[in-house]
């Protein structure tokens, strides 16, 4: 579980008149003020990393993921443009012997429940530097599984064949290895997946 927020007096001021404002205006977003004020109000503030998970978890991304997060990209859109440049031949084989379920290859994103650190990451480069991964915006990358594991499997075979070819075109023999480089039953793509 998240952290428990330990409010002083005046941050609960604050934020019972930051409540008292939002009501006001009548803002309509992911925070319910009524929420916000029954905790506060009842002293129940252990509810509140319940409610809002995201906003009690640790404060900074380690950097070290979101260099993780910004190779995972960079593997996948190489992925994703190299299996959009096969021929319908070899796409569909392809996605025969990978399972996928259409043959449509898309990132799917990180598990927002287990996995919050690395789809804060891959929002923020998607979001926030948009001419790095253009092909990403507009998807929500919320895979709702744990992806982390077989990303970090995928990429060694993924750097075992991209510095070799010069171009970002992966054959279809390739892209089958680093899609099945942990042999998982982890769906790599599907049509719900795109958002």
């Amino acid at each position: 579980m998240p952290n428990e927020p330990k409010l002083t007096g005046v941050e609960k001021l604050i934020l019972l008149m930051l409540c008292d404002i939002h009501e006001h205006l009548k803002i309509e977003n992911s925070i319910d003020p009524k929420v916000v004020r029954s905790a506060i109000d009842s002293g129940n503030t252990w509810a509140l990393p319940i409610k809002y998970p995201g906003i009690f978890e640790s404060d900074e991304i380690d950097a070290n993921i979101a260099h993780e997060v910004e190779k995972i990209l960079l593997m996948w859109r190489t992925l994703e443009s190299s299996y959009a440049n096969l021929t319908p031949r070899d796409r569909s084989l392809v996605a025969k012997q990978v399972g996928l379920k259409t043959n449509d290859l898309r990132f799917i994103g990180f598990d927002g429940n287990n996995e919050g650190e690395y789809l804060s990451a891959a929002r923020f480069w998607v979001k926030e530097f948009k001419d790095t991964f253009p092909e990403f915006e507009g998807r929500d990358l919320n895979s709702h599984l744990r992806m982390v594991g077989k990303y970090q499997a995928m990429l060694p075979i993924f750097e075992k064949h991209q510095p070799r070819l010069g171009t970002d075109n992966l054959t279809a023999d390739q892209i089958v290895r680093v899609l099945r480089a942990d042999d998982t039953d982890v769906p790599l793509a599907a049509s719900s997946a795109v958002n």
